[in-house]
């Protein structure tokens, strides 16, 4: 059972983030409207706002990966 909850700690952190990320991400693309989060790019195209995306999302994955080793 312990294995279990020392899982559970770790995959919480995980989850939270790319959900935060995502919801955070949603926010802005719906604010830019259709153009979507490329705007930011000087050029937009569609393959720049996934890029953006995936950046992001790898990012909270890191960052969480982080406090995992820490804790």
């Amino acid at each position: 059972m312990k294995p279990f909850l020392c899982y559970i700690n770790q995959l919480v952190p995980l989850l939270l983030n790319i959900f935060m990320s995502t919801i955070f991400l949603t926010v802005i693309t719906l604010k830019m409207g259709k153009k979507g989060i490329g705007s930011l790019t000087k050029n937009y195209d569609r393959s720049s706002s996934w890029t953006i995306k995936h950046r992001f999302l790898f990012g909270a994955f890191v960052f969480s990966k982080k406090r995992i080793d820490n804790s």
